[in-house]
């Protein structure tokens, strides 16, 4: 590719306007609405692991036509505390595609973050940027489970053409105190999953009340009951209610701990749909399949890459626990 392009990292000292800017570029290209000014400083560079590695390529007249941003995220292997990156945002503006500008921008960010210090990067591709991220050499790993429970069976099969439908979270304006003041009271209880040999995500409580309690984006409650708690999301599938469970903390994952969980869901938000996505080793699957959850098909995906040459075997489905969390856009 001829150098008709200039390379700029954007951080947390970059010009407002180049942000807007940015926002701008993304909303046109992604077709949605253009996210806030406070958003993208919220998820870019407020993170407590750390900045977001963000690159933009832009034309000679100072226009931005691609974008790549992985945040910095943390694994727990071990006991130990691996540096990683996740995918926040690819993108390349329709009429400067086919250019090489993708696996460019992917390849400098990958440089800078292994000169920094990061073990492993996590991405979830769309079906377009699916076979780009593969020959960059990333692993799809691929073993999420969709889990569904139908609490209004009835309801549910007369709007069976809902489930083919997308999911809309319940947006919000401004951030919940009582959830504030309730995650507060339960956050002493937070610790990550400990599996030997399995990368767990490190749920500090200083992550979670970032990610879920700080800024104002959708509707994120807690469930609380006897034997532990849980965040969830609300919103609606057409004319479906949903329920979509995003994270778990009890000191036992055990079966009448979920039984509590979910009849705690129906009771306070009566929804047609209780969804729970998390990857298919994690302790909750083969107990929740006890209960009276269904497996349906999805299109998420979930590739791997080693910076750090010492991982490259735990590029394997086995080695990996997620959730919702991980792959929801925020």
């Amino acid at each position: 590719m001829k150098e008709e392009f200039q390379f700029e990292f954007i951080n947390q000292n970059s010009n407002d306007d180049v942000l807007v800017t940015l926002l701008k570029t993304a909303s046109i290209i992604h077709n949605r609405k253009q996210d806030s000014l406070e958003w993208i400083k919220w998820k870019y560079f407020g993170s407590p692991f750390g900045n977001a590695f963000c690159l933009v390529a832009k034309t000679n007249d100072d226009k931005i036509v691609a974008e790549i941003t992985f945040g910095c995220y943390q694994f727990i292997l071990n006991n130990k505390s691996l540096n990683c990156l996740i995918s926040y945002q690819t993108m390349v503006h329709p009429n400067y595609q086919k250019r090489g500008l993708f696996g460019l921008l992917t390849k400098k960010i990958l440089a800078k973050a292994e000169s920094d210090g990061i073990d492993l990067v996590l991405n979830f591709p769309n079906k377009a940027s699916y076979a780009p991220f593969q020959k960059l050499r990333f692993v799809p790993i691929n073993h999420i489970e969709n889990k569904v429970y139908f609490t209004k069976k009835f309801s549910t099969l007369w709007n069976i053409f809902s489930l083919k439908k997308t999911f809309l979270p319940r947006p919000i304006s401004v951030i919940n105190k009582e959830q504030v003041q309730l995650f507060n009271e339960l956050k002493n209880t937070i610790s990550p999953l400990s599996v030997k040999d399995v990368l767990v995500p490190n749920r500090s409580a200083n992550f979670i009340q970032w990610r879920y309690f700080t800024f104002p984006l959708y509707d994120y409650r807690i469930v609380k009951t006897a034997m532990g708690w849980c965040i969830v999301r609300l919103g609606n599938r057409a004319k479906l209610k949903e329920v979509q469970i995003m994270e778990i903390f009890s000191e036992s994952i055990t079966k009448e701990f979920f039984s509590e969980l979910r009849n705690e869901i129906i009771l306070q938000f009566k929804p047609n749909i209780i969804l729970y996505n998390f990857s298919y080793n994690h302790p909750a699957n083969t107990i929740i399949s006890k209960l009276g959850f269904y497996s349906l098909p999805h299109q998420i995906n979930f590739f791997v890459y080693a910076l750090n040459k010492k991982y490259t075997h735990l590029l394997q489905k086995e080695n990996w626990i997620i959730t919702a969390t991980e792959f929801h856009r925020y």
